[in-house]
């Protein structure tokens, strides 16, 4: 049994999704929503906003996953976590995965990462996602309006499926 659970997100859950990419290694690649984006979002029929917590009912991190094509296609718009290194990314990978594919019958699954983030692009790798390209100074910090390329990759139904996915 997983320590986390995923969870529908709220209004009330704003000041941690600002304060969640407020945190240094969320920062480093993730631009900082404002608030009426994340209440925005949340109106959304098609975007699933969601909130990590663990066993203690804490929030610890956020998935945005997002139906794109009448759930043939999805896309993992964000994931953020409160601490690195001790699942939280993993599992909502793996819950954004179960989501799409098990649940949903998705056919295709897709995100983009900035080239410079190595850890996701582990941990995405180590998934089964496979790297489709790279699209040269698509990001923009906004703090220091500096570009960045970022990293396209996709899953394929086929691909979830097979015994080598963790």
């Amino acid at each position: 049994m997983s320590a986390y659970r995923m969870r529908p997100m709220t209004a009330a859950d704003a000041p941690f999704v600002i304060a969640l990419h407020r945190l240094e290694h969320v920062a480093a690649s993730l631009n900082e929503p404002s608030e009426e984006q994340v209440l925005g979002s949340l109106e959304r029929p098609n975007v699933g906003n969601l909130v990590v917590v663990d066993e203690r009912e804490t929030r610890v991190g956020m998935l945005l996953l997002i139906d794109q094509e009448d759930a043939w296609i999805f896309e993992v718009r964000r994931i953020a976590a409160a601490q690195q290194g001790i699942g939280i990314g993993s599992f909502a990978l793996e819950w954004a995965l179960r989501h799409a594919f098990d649940e949903r019958g998705a056919h295709r699954v897709y995100l983009e990462v900035h080239a410079s983030n190595a850890r996701a692009r582990r941990l995405y790798e180590a998934h089964g996602f496979v790297l489709e390209g790279i699209m040269r100074e698509s990001a923009r910090h906004e703090h220091d309006g500096r570009y960045e390329d970022l990293c396209a990759y996709g899953i394929l139904d086929r691909e979830y499926n097979t015994p080598t996915k963790l």
